[in-house]
C-alpha cells in the first residue's frame, strides 16, 4: 500500500538537511574518538583484572584438586603448537606421583564419554586465548 504526497522542493530545506547531516557526522566522529580513548585507557586495567582472575582460578582449582595445605607452583607457558605434546609429557613426568595413575586410568576414558573432562592431566591447566 502506498500513500502519495506532494513534494515541494525548497533549497533552504535541502541546505538545512545537509547541515544537520554534517553536524551528525561531526558528533559521530567526536563520540567515536572519545570511545576509542576510553578503550585505550581502560584496556590495561581490564587485562590486569582478567589475569588476576586467572591466577585466582589456578589457586582455587589447585586447592580443590590437591587439598590443603597449598603446595604448588604456578607458571605461564606458551609452547609452540608443534611442541605442545612434548611439553605436556614433560609436565606429566615432573608432576607424576602416587595419584598420577588415576589420571591415566580406564575410568578417565569412561568419564570423558559421560561428559566429564576429556583432557585430564595430573596438573591444573587451562588455556588463555589472547588473540
Amino acid at each position: 500500500m502506498f500513500q502519495i504526497r506532494e513534494f515541494e522542493y525548497g533549497p533552504e530545506a535541502q541546505e538545512d538537511r545537509k547541515q544537520e547531516l554534517e553536524k551528525l557526522m561531526q558528533d559521530q566522529d567526536t563520540l567515536r574518538s572519545s570511545l576509542l580513548q576510553w578503550c585505550y585507557t581502560s584496556y590495561g586495567e581490564v587485562f590486569s583484572s582478567w589475569m588476576h582472575f586467572c591466577a585466582v582460578r589456578v589457586f582455587v582449582e589447585s586447592i580443590l584438586r590437591y587439598g590443603l595445605p597449598p603446595s604448588f607452583l604456578s607458571a605461564v607457558l606458551s609452547p609452540p603448537t608443534k611442541s605442545e605434546k612434548k611439553v605436556r609429557s614433560i609436565l606429566e613426568q615432573l608432576c607424576g606421583n602416587a595419584n598420577s595413575t588415576y589420571w591415566k586410568s580406564e575410568e578417565d576414558v569412561g568419564l570423558a564419554a559421560l561428559g566429564g573432562e576429556s583432557d585430564a592431566y595430573p596438573y591444573v591447566t587451562f588455556t588463555i586465548n589472547i588473540t
